[in-house]
């Protein structure tokens, strides 16, 4: 028998982190629709499982200095299962937002897969 508690709570979980990374990512490029489009994309793709089509949605616009694109790409990679390149996006981010509590704590999940 399927529980149902669960999944609700893991789908809400999901959209939860989803919309407050999309609610940091609107602000930061809120002048730049080219961001959003691509997040958007991406957020679509990965709903789908799609961690590929949703990995190129955001490389096609990469930036390598912005925080939100790496630590964005460091999460795809993780769902894609692609531990190393998940690190180095992580590490990217943290690069750049060395205090950052979200990038330090996400990079724990691919070091520990």
């Amino acid at each position: 028998m399927v529980n149902f508690k669960n999944k609700n709570m893991k789908l809400f979980k999901t959209v939860l982190i989803n919309s407050i990374i999309i609610l940091n990512v609107s602000n930061s490029f809120s002048q730049n629709n080219i961001y959003v489009a691509a997040f958007s994309k991406s957020y679509q793709c990965e709903y789908n499982k799609d961690y590929e089509g949703a990995i190129k949605s955001i490389l096609d616009k990469y930036d390598s200095k912005s925080y939100e694109v790496n630590l964005r790409l460091g999460w795809l990679y993780y769902k894609a299962e692609k531990f190393n390149e998940s690190v180095q996006y992580y590490q990217n981010a943290i690069g750049m937002k060395p205090s950052s509590i979200e990038a330090k704590g996400w990079l724990i999940f691919p070091l520990a897969s």
